[in-house]
């Protein structure tokens, strides 16, 4: 039996899509109600909306070649920068969820640019464990992101975890007498 990979793979971009903008409704929602203050969240959410949104509705996946690969690491780090420079700029406390959104756009614009080194520079053409690596990460990646942003919870103990590693300490050699 054969499965069209990529029409599966367009199915999924679109649930992700889904997810993000409902995502983004709901905290906006929950943000003119009253329920909910975090105007970080909001932003946060809105950006990664329009950022998937933009990535999967402008681009015909059926004609696309490697380069899309690039321009969807282009997608994340621009959206990484505008997360940043809004949410800095808001000077509101960020939110819980923009560190995991961080994360798995980090992860995402890795696995998208080794991949597009592995076919556009390497011009590989042989299937390998990497690429069965990229298809599940970034499928993870791009739920655990619409999780995140629905809950705005540290649901895998990031936060815990980066507090612990801070209060271990770190040696500060710069400020060391010599």
């Amino acid at each position: 039996m054969y499965f069209d990979l990529t029409k599966i793979g367009i199915f999924f971009d679109s649930i992700v899509v889904v997810g993000l903008v409902t995502g983004f409704l709901l905290n906006l929602l929950f943000f003119l109600l009253k329920i909910k203050d975090n105007l970080s969240l909001i932003v946060t959410s809105g950006i990664v909306a329009l950022s998937y949104l933009g990535s999967n509705v402008f681009l015909d996946l059926t004609q696309a070649d490697h380069t899309l690969y690039l321009l969807w690491f282009f997608y994340d780090l621009l959206t990484i920068i505008l997360l940043i420079g809004i949410n800095y700029k808001l000077k509101v406390p960020w939110c819980t969820a923009l560190h995991y959104v961080f994360l798995f756009l980090a992860i995402n614009s890795l696995l998208y640019l080794g991949l597009y080194i592995d076919l556009g520079v390497f011009e590989t053409r042989e299937q390998w464990w990497f690429w069965s690596v990229y298809s599940v990460a970034v499928l993870v990646c791009d739920c655990a992101i619409v999780i995140t942003l629905i809950i705005d919870k540290d649901w895998l103990g990031l936060k815990k975890l980066m507090a612990r590693i801070n209060r271990l300490g770190m040696p500060d050699y710069a400020n060391e007498s010599k």
